[in-house]
């Protein structure tokens, strides 16, 4: 115990408050991985994996409009977990680990840009912001995407420091594993375009930094392209991962969400913000605010920017407000500490009166694995609860009138979707009420409602 003393005693305010609070947190985000409600994305990501698993192409055997590699490497879980609720925890567990990197990874940036004290404040902001633990323990794209994102320029700062030209090949390599993940790194890439640029401006960088990370880039995407026109096909994989994407038709703005997050994470925008405000008085500056801001902006560029989009810019957002929380804890220590315990507080607050657990949505998979066999077919509608199991069209979320990923589909291209003819035709066991009106007689004549749950119907023996 003494020893104990004589280490906590050694502590900085900043340590003394971090190492507890994110301590709390990660507490917080282990029981949210195991007990915390699935976001119907998840069940999106894990279905795909499946099929993946069992054999089907993405883009030719299934509608999908994301990046393919999270599908292949969840896909290996189906081996060892089979078919069953262990591999929807293992797949949480995976995100956690992922999760963990993002912030292992922030505290190397932010330690390369600033002090000890203002790195271990960025793990404070980070690790206790609601809309990032909230969204980084799903099982989505985003979450290997961003990692692999930061390390890319991790990478890249650790090169403007050591010079080491494979530190610069490998942050191109970075950047192309998260763009297999998510489309959205052309956002990064963007930003590490303007870094370029800013540093070639510096006489930092010149024609051999270019070709190094240019150079490593290209070969990768040319390899890319050849996988994808011989697997998928060129076409199709362009049409449905950016032509569709565009034309979205759910749209809100940008700021639905990112309000939200501000009443919900008070002291981590409010230091971002008045450190912005400090530096623009100072006309100071920086990578991280550059990352920060041009990140925080391409969101302005998407039509549906929901809350995972704000993942791949909160790392910097905290990396800006981490120096000043430091300098006013120094300044104020006891004031800043309270400020930092009560912001725990109101994240913990936040996230229980949110909270919502998964044991029903459980149930209904295991129930629908109990009423179908290997090779029973499925209707969903919007990957509510059908992982497991195949579907009976091409579309298998996403189908909802008007807003669907379908629907914008087919402004583009004639596709017959009638899921009534579908129903009549393929006879899926399970049924889901989503996006179908089931007092059509296909369904009221040749179906059961489940006296479990009572949005599926069960095919009756004939």
């Amino acid at each position: 115990m003494d020893a104990v003393k004589r280490i906590v005693a050694g502590w900085s305010l900043m340590e003394r408050v971090t190492y507890p609070a994110t301590f709390v947190s990660l507490c917080l985000v282990l029981w949210s991985s195991l007990y915390r409600d699935f976001d119907h994305d998840e069940f999106e990501a894990l279905h795909a994996a499946w099929l993946v698993f069992s054999g089907q192409t993405v883009y030719v055997d299934f509608f999908q409009h994301h990046h393919f590699l999270l599908y292949y490497l969840l896909a290996p879980l189906f081996n060892v977990f089979g078919e069953g609720i262990g591999v929807i925890i293992a797949a949480r567990i995976v995100s956690l680990g992922l999760l963990l990197g993002i912030v292992w990874v922030s505290y190397k940036i932010a330690r390369l840009l600033s002090t000890r004290e203002a790195a271990l404040a960025t793990v404070f902001l980070l690790s206790t912001t609601y809309m990032f633990i909230d969204k980084a323990i799903e099982i989505r794209p985003d979450v290997p995407f961003v990692f692999a994102a930061l390390v890319s320029v991790w990478l890249l700062l650790r090169y403007r420091v050591s010079r080491d030209l494979w530190q610069l090949g490998a942050s191109a390599a970075a950047l192309f594993v998260a763009f297999l993940f998510l489309q959205k790194a052309v956002f990064f890439g963007m930003v590490i375009g303007i870094v370029f640029l800013y540093e070639t401006y510096r006489r930092r960088f010149g024609w051999t930094e270019y070709l190094v990370f240019g150079g490593t880039f290209a070969v990768l995407l040319g390899g890319f392209i050849w996988y994808v026109s011989a697997v998928f096909g060129w076409t199709e994989y362009f049409f449905l991962n950016w032509k569709l994407n565009t034309q979205l038709l759910n749209g809100f703005p940008f700021y639905k969400y990112l309000l939200r997050s501000m009443v919900q994470s008070p002291l981590f925008w409010g230091v971002f913000i008045a450190a912005l405000i400090e530096m623009i008085r100072r006309r100071t500056g920086g990578i991280a605010v550059l990352f920060a801001v041009g990140l925080l902006g391409s969101v302005v560029l998407v039509k549906s920017p929901f809350p995972q989009y704000y993942l791949m810019s909160l790392p910097f957002v905290a990396i800006v407000g981490a120096p000043l929380l430091a300098r006013l804890a120094l300044r104020w220590p006891r004031s800043i500490a309270l400020l930092m315990i009560v912001s725990v507080l109101w994240s913990i607050g936040i996230a229980a009166y949110l909270w919502q657990g998964n044991e029903r949505q459980l149930d209904r998979v295991r129930y629908v694995l109990s009423v179908t066999g290997p090779d029973d077919l499925v209707y969903d509608g919007d990957a509510q609860f059908n992982i497991f199991r195949r579907d009976m069209d091409y579309f298998w979320f996403s189908v909802k009138p008007k807003t669907g990923n379908l629907t914008a589909y087919r402004l583009m291209r004639e596709y017959p979707y009638d899921p009534y003819q579908l129903i009549s035709e393929k006879q899926p066991k399970v049924v889901s009420d989503s996006f179908i009106r089931t007092k059509e007689s296909i369904i009221a004549e040749h179906y059961t409602r489940s006296s479990v749950f009572k949005d599926l119907y069960i095919r009756n023996q004939e």
